[in-house]
C-alpha cells in the first residue's frame, strides 16, 4: 500500500467521525464545478480516435447542464467540451463523480485518460484526473460512449485540488455511509439474536439488512478510497444483490406465520434456486469461465423477479392490513415509504429526472425503520404474554397451596381418623376375622395416607428440592425393609449446580421406588437390599440391588410370576412416559436401573 493511498484512508475516517463542518485550507482549493458546455452527438466510433476533431463535424451547441441529455435520441456517443479555468490550485484534477458508460479525456486533442471497462463500470466508480498548471486555459473534451439508458457523467464535472475534491466526495457520501454503517451494525445484531433464539424474523431481517449495508456502500465514493479495487465492490454488490429478497421473504414468512402457506413456500424456494444459480454464475465469472454477458443476464432476471415478488409482498401487506392486522400495517407504510424512493431513483435511471443524485438509501432507511418497529411491536407482545404467563404461574401457586391444605385438612383428616379408629378397634375384638379385617383397614388406611403425603409433597413448592426428595427415598426404604430384618444400605450423590426438580419427576421416581421395594417384599426371598441415587444436571439415575433370587420362572409359583412381571412391566412403561429407561440385570441377585430425565420428555 503506497503512501498516497495511507494518507486518503485516514483523511476519509478522520472526516467521518469528526462532528465539525468540513473545511478547506484555502479558498482557491475550492473545487468549482465547470460550466459553458459545449455538446456534439457523434456517430458511433469503435476504438479512441487519435485527432477526436476529425472524426466529427462542427455542429456543437450550448448545453447548461451535463445531467441535462434529453436530446439523446438513439445515439451512443456523446461529446462535451469546455475550458479548463485559471488559477491557483496545489495539484490540480479534473473530477467525475461517474461516467455511463466509458469516457475518454482529451487536453487540446490529446488524449489524457481512458476509461473503458465495462465490468468495472457496474462498480460506479469516480474518476480523479491529475492535471498541471500548464493545462490552465486549455480545451477539455470528454468523449463518452454507453448502449444504457443514460449516457455522459453521473454528476457535475469539477475542477479543483486533489485534496478538496476528496473533501467534496466525503461530504456528499457522508449521510450514505452513515446509514450503511447503520445497516451493518444493526443487520449483524439481528442475526446474533437470531443464533441464540432460533427467530426467523430476526434471520430475515439480518440478512436483509447487511445486504442492504453492501447495496448502498456501492453507491458511494468513498469505497474507492478504503479497497481500490472495483471487481471486489461489483462482487460485494452482486453478493447483496442475491440475497437481499431472500432475507424479507424469509422475515414476512416469520412475522406472518406463513411456512405452511403454499404461495411462500414455492416463492421462496424459486428465489434461492435463482440466487444459487447466481452465485455460481459470478464465481465462475471470477475464474473467468463465464461472460459478463451472462452474469448481466442473471442479474437483470434476479431484479425481474424481485420486482414480483415486491408485488405481492405489496398485495399481501395491503390484505392483511385492511383486515386490521396492525404488523401488516407497518409493512405497508414502509413499503409505500420506500417505493417512493425507488420510484424517483428509476425515474432519474430512465433520464425522466434531472436529479443530481440517487435517494435510495432513504429508501431503504425508512422501509428498515418499519420492520424494525415491527420487531418492537412483536418484542413488546411477547413481553406482555410472559407477564400474563407470570400472572398465571402465581395464580396457580396459590391454587396449588389451596390444594395442599384442603388435601391436608379434608381428606387426609378423614383417613387418618379411619386407620386410628381401625387400630383402636383391633383392641377390643378378639374373633380373628375380625380383626384380620381391622387389620386390612388399618394397612390400607396407611398406604392411602402415603399415598396423600406423596402427591401433597408434589404440590408442594418447598420439597422440590433434590435433597428432601432423595430423605424421603431413605425414610421410606428404611420403613419398609428393616420390619422385616432386611439388611438396607442407601447411598446418594447430588452435584452441587443441579436445579430444583420437577413435582413429576419426583412423583414417578417416587412410584417407580416404591414398586421395586414391594416387589423384593413379595417375590425376591431377599436378606439384603443395597440401594444407590445419583442426580447430575440432565438425569436422576437409581439403582435397586437385592441378594434375591431374582425374577420367579417356576409354573408353581406362577402367580407369584405374574405379579412380578406386571410390577416390572408398570415401572418400565413409566420410565419410558417419562422420556426415561428402565432395564434389569441378574448377576449375583437383582438389579434394577432406572434412568429419569430432569426435565420430563413424555413419549406417546
Amino acid at each position: 500500500m503506497n503512501r498516497d493511498r495511507v494518507i486518503h484512508i485516514i483523511l476519509s475516517v478522520l472526516l467521518l467521525v469528526s462532528y465539525q463542518p468540513l473545511t478547506y485550507a484555502v479558498d482557491d482549493d475550492i473545487p468549482v464545478i465547470l460550466k459553458s458546455w459545449e455538446i456534439h452527438w457523434g456517430p458511433v466510433i469503435h476504438g479512441v480516435p487519435v485527432n477526436p476533431i476529425t472524426n466529427r463535424s462542427e455542429n456543437w451547441q450550448p448545453l447548461a447542464d451535463t445531467t441535462d441529455l434529453s436530446r439523446r435520441s438513439d445515439h451512443t456517443t456523446l461529446w462535451l467540451k469546455t475550458t479548463i479555468p485559471t488559477g491557483t490550485w496545489r495539484d490540480p484534477a479534473i473530477f467525475i463523480p461517474g461516467v455511463f458508460m466509458s469516457v475518454d479525456v482529451f487536453i487540446d486533442n490529446n488524449l489524457v485518460y481512458k476509461f473503458d471497462d465495462p465490468q468495472d463500470a457496474r462498480a460506479t466508480p469516480w474518476h480523479l484526473i491529475p492535471l498541471v498548471p500548464e493545462h490552465y486555459g486549455k480545451q477539455l473534451e470528454l468523449r463518452f460512449e454507453s448502449t444504457y439508458t443514460k449516457i455522459g457523467p453521473m454528476g457535475p464535472v469539477s475542477f479543483g485540488s486533489q485534496y478538496s475534491h476528496l473533501i467534496a466526495m466525503v461530504d456528499r457520501d457522508l449521510t450514505r455511509i452513515g446509514l450503511a454503517f447503520f445497516f451493518l451494525v444493526l443487520g449483524s445484531c439481528a442475526i446474533l439474536i437470531a443464533i441464540r433464539n432460533g427467530d426467523h424474523a430476526y434471520y430475515g431481517f439480518g440478512v436483509m439488512t447487511v445486504a442492504t449495508a453492501g447495496y448502498t456502500i456501492r453507491y458511494t465514493h468513498l469505497k474507492q478510497l478504503v479497497v481500490d479495487n472495483l471487481e471486489v465492490w461489483f462482487y460485494v454488490w452482486s453478493g447483496s444483490l442475491l440475497v437481499l429478497m431472500i432475507g424479507l421473504l424469509v422475515f414476512v414468512q416469520a412475522v406472518f406465520n406463513l411456512k405452511k402457506n403454499r404461495v411462500m413456500v414455492y416463492l421462496l424456494a424459486w428465489n434461492l434456486i435463482l440466487s444459487t444459480v447466481g452465485g455460481i454464475i459470478l464465481f465462475f465469472q471470477y475464474l473467468d469461465l463465464a461472460k459478463p454477458e451472462v452474469t448481466n443476464f442473471v442479474l437483470a432476471s434476479i431484479r425481474v423477479t424481485y420486482v414480483l415478488d415486491a408485488i405481492g409482498v405489496v398485495a399481501f401487506a395491503t390484505l392483511l392490513a385492511t383486515r386490521g392486522n396492525f404488523e401488516a400495517r407497518l409493512l405497508t407504510i414502509g413499503l409505500a415509504l420506500g417505493l417512493f424512493f425507488v420510484i424517483k431513483d428509476a425515474a432519474w435511471a430512465l433520464g425522466l429526472t434531472d436529479a443530481e443524485t440517487t435517494v435510495g438509501h432513504w429508501g431503504a432507511f425508512t422501509f428498515i425503520m418499519s420492520l424494525v418497529s415491527i420487531l418492537v411491536y412483536r418484542y413488546g407482545l411477547t413481553l406482555e404474554q410472559l407477564r400474563q404467563y407470570s400472572l398465571q404461574l402465581e395464580q396457580n401457586a396459590r391454587e396449588r397451596s389451596l390444594l395442599v391444605t384442603d388435601l391436608h385438612d379434608g381428606i387426609g383428616a378423614i383417613t387418618a381418623n379411619i386407620s386410628f379408629l381401625a387400630r383402636l378397634a383391633q383392641k377390643n375384638r378378639h374373633n380373628s376375622s375380625e380383626t384380620e379385617a381391622l387389620e386390612t383397614i388399618s394397612s390400607l388406611s396407611e398406604q392411602g395416607l402415603d399415598e396423600i403425603r406423596s402427591y401433597m409433597n408434589t404440590l408442594d413448592e418447598d420439597y422440590n428440592e433434590w435433597v428432601s426428595v432423595v430423605a424421603d427415598l431413605r425414610r421410606y426404604g428404611a420403613q419398609t425393609l428393616e420390619p422385616h430384618n432386611l439388611d438396607f444400605h442407601f447411598s446418594s450423590h447430588i452435584d452441587e449446580d443441579v436445579e430444583s426438580v420437577s413435582s413429576l419427576v419426583s412423583l414417578h421416581l417416587f412410584r417407580i421406588f416404591k414398586e421395586a421395594l414391594t416387589n423384593i417384599l413379595k417375590h425376591a426371598g431377599a436378606t439384603a437390599v443395597v440401594i444407590d441415587i445419583k442426580i447430575d444436571q440432565k438425569f436422576s439415575r437409581l439403582s435397586i440391588h437385592d441378594d434375591g433370587h431374582g425374577v420367579v420362572k417356576s409354573s408353581s409359583e406362577s402367580n407369584n410370576s405374574d405379579s412380578q412381571h406386571r410390577g416390572l412391566a408398570s415401572m418400565k412403561s413409566r420410565a419410558e412416559r417419562m422420556g426415561g429407561s428402565l432395564r434389569i440385570s441378574e448377576l449375583d441377585g437383582f438389579t434394577i436401573h432406572c434412568t429419569l430425565p430432569n426435565v420430563m420428555t413424555t413419549r406417546s
